[in-house]
């Protein structure tokens, strides 16, 4: 794989703090559009990606990439002590986590620099002026690289996969799915949009987007509702009519599969906590 294609990463900061987490918090099975970034100042816990678990001590960075299956939680009362931040990373369309495969949990050689530049680059993010925004930003891309070069000391490090480049046919479905969440969508409909037979259509999906065309499509459907139920005041019933359910218990019981909350539920926490944050994570 050309290296020199990761130089390209472009990452935005959606949400980060410092927090001593509740014993309470806790998600499972979830597939978030964004990464997360942890770095870990005391305390235990754990994290689970695609199936594996993780216990990250005190100087560990702790990456869950986006739209990977992840899952986390408390030990015990001693809950970890964090800064930790919700980011976006492409490389071009896609999520740079999908272009390289590196430990998802990653021991610091460097813990006061590593300390202190998340410190740095809480405080530039609480600014809003563009010299801050920039500067927090070249500070994750730092941190990030840091993350690199420690990945690269373990032992146990694999080689990078090679990139697969969204074409244009990838890039006219994916934008089709999205104009058209409200809608019952199947793989034959989609395979007709590229005049594909339907197997072949599904496998030419899963090579280029990692996951099969009707997971991809209740994740953005999920997403889109995530984003509503926070971002409006439009009824559980017509945000599932939004993103094709019809019936408000169908949708009510696919969002609660998804996120482990119901939709109401969702939106009461989003509501009552900062950033719109639950429980620090």
């Amino acid at each position: 794989m050309n290296e020199k294609l990761l130089s390209t990463t472009n990452v935005n900061i959606r949400v980060m703090a410092y927090t001593k987490v509740k014993i309470t918090w806790k998600e499972e099975n979830i597939q978030p559009e964004f990464n997360r970034l942890y770095f870990i100042c005391d305390g235990e816990g754990v994290i689970e990606v695609e199936g594996k678990k993780y216990y990250p001590k005190p100087g560990d960075i702790a990456i869950l990439p986006a739209g990977k299956q992840q899952s986390f939680g408390t030990l015990n009362e001693n809950t970890y002590l964090k800064y930790w931040c919700h980011f976006d990373a492409k490389v071009g369309k896609q999520n740079l986590f999908d272009l390289i495969s590196l430990p998802y949990v990653v021991p610091v050689k460097e813990y006061s620099h590593t300390s202190d530049r998340f410190k740095t680059m809480l405080s530039y993010h609480h600014k809003e002026d563009i010299t801050s925004l920039l500067m927090a930003k070249s500070i994750l891309l730092e941190l990030l690289a840091l993350y690199f070069k420690n990945a690269r000391s373990m032992n146990n490090y694999p080689h990078p996969v090679p990139i697969v480049k969204y074409d244009e046919q990838i890039s006219l479905i994916l934008y089709f799915i999205e104009k058209n969440l409200h809608t019952h969508l199947n793989n034959e409909q989609l395979a007709e949009q590229l005049h594909f037979h339907p197997n072949h259509f599904i496998r030419f999906f899963k090579n280029a987007v990692g996951i099969s065309p009707m997971k991809y499509i209740n994740q953005r459907r999920m997403e889109k509702a995530k984003h509503m139920l926070s971002s409006s005041f439009m009824s559980i019933t017509e945000i599932g009519q939004k993103v094709s359910y019809s019936n408000v218990f169908h949708f009510s019981k696919a969002f609660k599969q998804y996120m482990g909350y119901s939709p109401s539920e969702y939106r009461q926490h989003y509501m009552e906590l900062d950033h719109g944050d639950m429980h620090g994570h």
